[in-house]
């Protein structure tokens, strides 16, 4: 059941191009990369965490996040790893359908929302109030999506450009090569 305004109003990823592209320091993306490829030693949860954690710090958000399916219906994300001001929420599940996580699904692009609440009735009751969000899908080319990366301002201290969502298309590529590795076959 949708919020209090139409889709339209929350949903602004046309508004990415039309940013400044604030360029991300080459090294500390390397390094990132690089706190992944140890964390992905430790196993699955601590990637997780690790990318929540890396995405954040790269690209300024007040809190940062890895979905995931939660059951083999596919209709619940579970909220597996979570950096920042929601990290209370990490291992809540949270509806498919009717959520920012689910239209970057179903679209399979990245997705910028301002005030998502707004629209998203579930976030509002649980206290989830956000000034912008950005999120891209986790899955490599012709292969599974395990779910999404996000990034969440909380207030107008936090903005994201093409440069973030370029971070974390990369930072979820090389996550998402891992967790396929890992996959038992």
């Amino acid at each position: 059941m949708p919020g209090s305004v139409p889709l339209k109003e929350v949903l602004a990823t046309g508004q990415l191009a039309l940013r400044p592209r604030l360029e991300k320091d080459p090294a500390l993306l390397a390094d990132a990369l690089q706190a992944l490829s140890a964390a992905r030693q430790l196993g699955p949860d601590a990637l997780l965490a690790a990318l929540a954690a890396q995405a954040r710090l790269l690209c300024g958000a007040h809190s940062a996040g890895v979905s995931i399916f939660a059951s083999n219906k596919l209709d619940y994300l579970n909220w597996a790893a979570v950096s920042g001001i929601l990290a209370p929420y990490q291992g809540c599940r949270f509806p498919l359908r009717h959520s920012m996580c689910g239209l970057c699904l179903e679209q399979r692009a990245p997705q910028l929302f301002h005030y998502p609440h707004s629209y998203f009735s579930w976030m509002a009751l649980n206290g989830i109030a956000l000034r912008e969000s950005l999120v891209v899908p986790l899955g490599e080319a012709g292969k599974a999506i395990y779910g999404t990366l996000w990034l969440a301002a909380h207030d107008a201290t936090a903005t994201f450009s093409l440069a973030d969502r370029d971070v974390l298309l990369a930072l979820g590529a090389h996550a998402t090569a891992a967790l396929h590795a890992q996959a038992p076959a």
